[in-house]
């Protein structure tokens, strides 16, 4: 019993601080679970706008591609005019030249 005597508010002031170690884990562990998901969200953030302008580059690419696609699709259906003929090509041999002997 003097032991009981010796510390007679020790048990509340023990069950107190029990109280105040379990409100601040709670705390610690709602903030931790609440930084965890910001840096989560930052790194889907991230990714999101890496994959925005990769998705916008290949846009400009397909819209480019079709553009010319669009373009030459126009010329093969546009009917083109034939070459003008080439000049014949000189086919005859120069002109004999006989060596005449004069007497």
């Amino acid at each position: 019993m003097e032991a009981a005597a010796e510390f007679p508010g020790r048990k509340e002031e023990l069950e107190r601080r029990i109280r105040e170690l379990e409100e601040e884990r709670d705390t610690l562990i709602r903030d931790i679970t609440k930084l965890k998901e910001r840096i989560e969200n930052a790194a889907l953030e991230k990714q999101v706008a890496s994959m925005e302008r990769e998705v916008d580059a290949l846009r400009a690419e397909r819209s480019a591609l079709m553009e010319k696609a669009v373009v030459q699709s126009t010329e093969q259906a546009t009917p083109q005019q034939p070459p003008a003929p080439a000049e014949p090509a000189h086919t005859e041999a120069p002109p004999f030249i006989e060596a005449t002997s004069q007497p």
